[in-house]
């Protein structure tokens, strides 16, 4: 049977035992990964090999908070309203009335930017769902679909204390807190992922970590918004599993969201060591993967073969020290951006390679989201 090798690569596997590999081979086979390995691996004529020689290989990453996009440019500019006015007002009534059709090609146009960027995985909240799936079928993307709540077959997607709007309409609808109203209710726990928690006060932060709810952060969208700063340090003081996520599909490269990340809480810290580019990059990959359940996030035998192949023969990379396995890390998530994958791999099948994709017509994509958006916008502002 056919295999997929990807040699010469610098690794960063995400595994404990095995952090890195400055020179090896990744061998792909029934969407699994056979084997990593430092030595040579006979090529058979059936394989498929890609020269990673000049490539840096990573799992995949994880959005553990998404939003398919269309509607952005529905009523006001996000600049020019609060987000609860902004949600109320139009997001919500213009995706109200998306066609299966819209949907659909919206979820292509965002998960094909996201991909571009590296994501191979997406815990997707949207409307829609049945147009979505048929979507990610075709495009290739690992997706986790939800509407404003997921199945108890794919656990729960929530969001949670996003902004202090959400915390007053709580407080003032029900008397408790949101995180404290949906503990109350049973309604936390290790199949839960709560999206933003940007607000939670001490006795949440409890509540989070005893019933082992994970947690996504969203720093780019909660500071874009005006929503505030997370507590990331605490909690991970309090063991909180935590990935990240970009909130809206087309803000999708999470190399940003990394940065964002290690920066704004080294900031708000005044303290350097807050954060490192390492457990940025964990937060992305296998943090991102334990909240979802999925053998994914760690470049490893046996597990999903889910990883990306990010070009380092560039000169911001020049200076990079490949035999060094923190020196690589630091690049990648300092330096690296989105529009630096050349690969992208999702359950062993290429679904992007050169940066270009591989299952879909870019063209088409463009064309079917431009006329969905024109359609549902004259709809949608014909009746406003």
């Amino acid at each position: 049977m056919s295999r997929l090798l990807i040699t010469d690569a610098t690794i960063l596997t995400q595994d404990d035992e095995r952090p890195f590999l400055e020179k090896g081979t990744v061998v792909v086979e029934n969407g699994y990964i056979g084997e990593v390995s430092e030595h040579a691996v006979e090529v058979s004529a059936d394989d498929t090999v890609i020269d990673g020689s000049r490539m840096v290989a990573t799992p995949g990453l994880v959005n553990l908070h998404y939003h398919v996009d269309l509607g952005k440019a529905a009523g006001e500019s996000n600049e020019r309203k609060p987000m609860w006015d902004l949600l109320f007002d139009d997001w919500y009534p213009f995706l109200g009335q998306l066609t299966e059709e819209e949907a659909y090609w919206a979820t292509l146009a965002s998960y094909a930017e996201s991909i571009r960027n590296g994501t191979t995985t997406v815990n997707d909240m949207y409307v829609l769902s049945p147009a979505r799936a048929r979507a990610a079928r075709e495009i290739g993307m690992r997706a986790i679909l939800s509407n404003e709540i997921a199945t108890p077959e794919t656990g729960i997607h929530i969001h949670l204390n996003e902004s202090l709007s959400e915390v007053d309409d709580a407080l003032r609808r029900f008397g408790k807190r949101p995180t404290e109203l949906a503990y109350e209710l049973g309604f936390l726990g290790p199949d839960v992922v709560a999206a933003h928690c940007v607000h939670l006060d001490d006795a949440e932060i409890g509540f989070m970590a005893e019933t082992g709810t994970h947690i996504s952060h969203n720093p780019g969208s909660n500071a874009y918004l005006g929503n505030g700063i997370a507590r990331l340090n605490d909690f991970q003081r309090a063991g909180i599993n935590v990935g990240i996520g970009t909130d809206a599909g087309f803000c999708s490269d999470l190399f940003e969201i990394m940065r964002w990340a290690a920066y704004l809480h080294r900031a708000t810290t005044r303290d350097i060591y807050a954060r490192s580019s390492a457990e940025s990059l964990v937060m992305a990959t296998r943090n991102g993967s334990r909240a979802l359940g999925q053998k994914t996030g760690v470049l490893n035998a046996g597990m999903k073969a889910d990883l990306i192949l990010i070009d380092v023969d560039q000169v911001k990379f020049a200076m990079m020290d490949r035999t060094n396995g923190d020196e690589v890390t630091e690049f990648v998530v300092n330096q690296a951006n989105g529009s630096d994958v050349d690969t992208s791999i999702i359950d062993g099948r290429v679904v992007m390679r050169g940066g270009v994709l591989t299952t879909v017509d870019e063209n088409a994509i463009s064309e079917g989201v431009a006329r969905s958006l024109r359609e549902a916008g004259e709809r949608y502002f014909g009746g406003h």
